[in-house]
């Protein structure tokens, strides 16, 4: 397998859950709007210049968060081991 083929399914797995994810991704979209209402007026730049800076931002988070969801799975393990043992 390459190394598109292994980016593009590692990214479209969920991060934690199905369950999880919608709550993660509201939860980002809320602060991402509060950050930008809050910051964006106190700042010089123009809006698209801000949508620049925020950009790699975001992309560290998702990955970071795609990390941390990654161990947190491996921890888990398989939903069913414990009651098979």
């Amino acid at each position: 397998m390459d190394n598109k083929t292994k980016i593009i399914r590692w990214l479209r797995e969920p991060i934690f859950s199905k369950k999880v994810d919608p709550f993660i991704n509201f939860l980002l979209a809320f602060s991402g709007a509060l950050l930008g209402t809050f910051v964006y007026p106190r700042t010089e730049m123009p809006f698209w210049q801000f949508l620049l800076w925020m950009i790699p931002i975001a992309i560290l988070l998702v990955f970071f968060l795609k990390v941390i969801g990654g161990v947190w799975k491996k921890n888990k393990g398989p939903r069913g081991a414990a009651k098979n043992d």
